[in-house]
Parts: structure tokens; sequence; C-alpha cells
């Protein structure tokens, strides 16, 4: 692939899919009426989980790269561009990397400045011999040594969602209960609306998997319509990429809350206090119940 190429047209890649759900964090704190540098600011402290459980960073320059990207191209602005290979550095000795890499293998916690000392102590670099961090931070990052500092705790917004028209968020969550007199296992997928609080539809099947999201997704947006943004928790059917796939192409924007995080989260508990007073808890152990939910939800 040239240099200056994108990612051909098809399935988004696992990194284009994550700066999806990076940029759809900003515009949703958008739509709530914070300015975007607010929003690159926040989203740049609490950047969701990667695939298969990687950690990425990324700057509020590098969000706002990725904001004018997808405004531009969508989806397909946001895969990487391939760079022809460098070496590490062009300024900087062989003898020095090397060094440097030795250390770090030896002590990782081990900072760039005291690095530099180290260097100097050995006579690899002078006494007087200037060095810009930054150019050596940046070599560092291309060999792949880590160079990260240590997090520090995370400042977040831990407002509830509050969005004044229909549809503006569609929140969704799983809720695991048991059906007839052979106490079967089974989860029901309900998907409310944040402005009504009103239950758009609700699926039924065995297991909480990403086809029974989406079949329930298909469901609502039949009924109901497009949603603007789409709140979900990090259950298996909600993560998976084919879900993340479905709706940038919808498009909608996606937003993964975190384990007992205020946003949508309490009142997605709120819903199913009440669905489970009003309609599950009865279903447990009775006789009359068919715990079969059909080929359309357990498929």
């Amino acid at each position: 692939m040239s240099k200056g190429s994108v990612r051909p047209t098809g399935r988004p890649s696992d990194e284009a899919l994550f700066r999806f759900r990076v940029v759809s964090d900003v515009l949703v704190r958008e739509m709530r009426g914070e300015s975007r540098a607010q929003a690159v600011t926040a989203v740049a402290r609490q950047l969701p989980p990667g695939f298969s459980g990687r950690s990425h960073r990324a700057g509020p320059r590098t969000i706002s790269r990725w904001l004018s990207a997808f405004e531009k191209d969508q989806i397909a602005g946001l895969e990487r561009r391939s760079r022809a290979l460098t070496k590490p550095s062009a300024v900087l000795g062989e003898d020095l990397l090397a060094f440097v890499a030795a250390q770090k293998r030896e002590d990782v916690c081990a900072s760039l400045p005291e690095l530099v000392r180290r260097a100097r102590a050995v006579g690899i670099l002078g006494e007087k011999e200037p060095l810009d961090r930054t150019t050596l931070y940046r070599a560092c990052r291309r060999m792949g040594i880590p160079v990260e500092r240590r997090k520090g705790a995370k400042v977040r917004d831990s407002r509830r969602f509050a969005y004044p028209h229909r549809m503006d968020m569609l929140l969704s969550d799983g809720k695991h209960f048991r059906a007839g007199s052979s106490r079967a296992k089974r989860v029901a997928m309900f998907f409310l609306d944040d402005a009504t609080r009103y239950g758009h539809d609700v699926v039924v099947g065995p297991s909480e998997s990403k086809d029974l999201f989406l079949r329930g997704l298909y469901q609502t947006i039949q009924r109901s319509g497009l949603a603007t943004a789409i709140y979900l928790d990090h259950g298996s059917g909600f993560i998976a990429q084919d879900t993340v796939t479905v709706i940038q192409q919808l498009p909608a924007l996606l937003i993964h809350g975190e384990t007992a995080y205020p946003e949508g989260h309490g009142k997605v508990e709120k819903f199913h206090q009440t669905a489970i007073e009003a309609v599950l808890r009865h279903l447990d152990g009775r006789p009359g119940v068919d715990p079969d939910c059909g080929r359309s939800s357990c498929a």
C-alpha cells in the first residue's frame, strides 16, 4: 500500500472502530451542551478500552484530528494511513539508542532524564552535548520502548444523560431471569429511550449475544426510527466488533459505559427494577409459562 493511502472500502479495521467510539463520545458530549474543547479534553482523560483488552493513548490534538477526519470522510477517514518505515531517529546515535533500550529493559520505571544522566555518566553522551528530550521520547516510541507516565486518578464527568428529544439517546441492556417450571435461564434485552424513559422494544434469548442485540435493534428501528446515539455496557453482545460496525453504518454514535457508571447506567438499572417487579419475577417457577422464547429470539 503506497504512502498516504487508506484501508480499502469494506469492513473497518479494529483501530478505526476504536476511533469511532472516541469520536462518538466527543459528539455526544457536544449534544448535551459541552464545547468541543471541553468534550475533547474530557474524553482524552478517560478513553474507552480497546478490543481484546488493548489499551490506547490519544491526546486532545489527536482526538481533534480524528474528529476532522470523521466529519470529512466518515469511518474511512479514521483508518490508519500507511507510512514508510524509518529509523528510530535520524539525529540520535545508534549507541545512545541501544543504551537506552538496554537500560529500559533492566529498569522499566527509569525516566528519560535519568537515562540521559546515566548515558553521560558512562561517556556515551558528552557532559556538554545537547540532547532534546522530545527527540529521545519520539525515538523510544518508534522502538516500542515504554515511556508512558504512571496514571493518576481519573477526572470524570459523572452526570447522567439527559436529552430533550425522543431518540436522542437509546439505552440498551440485558436482564437475566428464570422462566417456567424448569426455571430455564433467559435474558431480556430492553431498548429504552433516554428522554421519555419509554421502552421501545424487548427481545428474549437464552444468553446475551450480538445476534440477540442486533435483532432487537433492528426491531426498534422499524418501530421507532433511528437513534442519534446508543449507550451500551461492556456485555459480550455489546462490545463485539459486528455490533460497533453496524452502529457506525446506521449511522449513529456509540457510547460504551463503564461498570456502575452513573451516566445512563442508573436509568437502565431503574428500568430493570420496574421490569422485575412488574413482569420478570412472575415468570420464575410458574408451570403455565412456556420457557421457549421462540425461534425469532433464540436463534
